[in-house]
């Protein structure tokens, strides 16, 4: 119902970069769990390089108070997370991650989160161990 919940090294193809955390090698985003065709959009920061937050751009109006347009257009649901052996959240207020190609430092990577507590964050730092749910975008 929630769909699959990947770690990064998953979503991410398992690439030695993706899946090692002793340093913050460069991965290739063409190597990814999507289908060929597709791919997993960037994340981050800057509103210039980062699909997750111009897509929240587009469907909320850059709004961090909103997830009604991710959630109107059943671009997301509430997916949770798997974290620590247990998941967490799914179907719930807690909200929904969504892990981008980004990745931050050895240890994490960028993620969406969204809560139907009205919060929308397009540039999240996550550990890549945690389990999160992929989204695709076409190349």
């Amino acid at each position: 119902q929630f769909g699959l919940l990947y770690n990064w090294c998953a979503a991410m193809g398992g690439q030695p970069a993706a899946c090692q955390t002793a340093a913050a090698t460069p991965t290739d985003p063409s190597i990814n769990i999507c289908p060929a065709g597709w791919r997993l959009p960037t994340g981050g920061v800057s509103n210039n390089a980062n699909e997750f937050w111009n897509l929240n751009q587009a469907i909320n109006g850059d709004s961090v108070n909103t997830p009604s347009g991710l959630l109107t257009n059943s671009l997301f649901q509430y997916s949770g997370a798997f974290n620590t052996g247990a998941f967490n959240s799914q179907g719930t207020a807690g909200g929904g991650w969504y892990w981008s190609s980004t990745v931050v430092n050895a240890g994490n990577s960028r993620s969406l989160w969204f809560s139907s507590a009205n919060t929308v964050s397009p540039a999240n730092s996550n550990g890549k161990g945690l389990g999160f749910a992929v989204r695709c975008v076409r190349e």
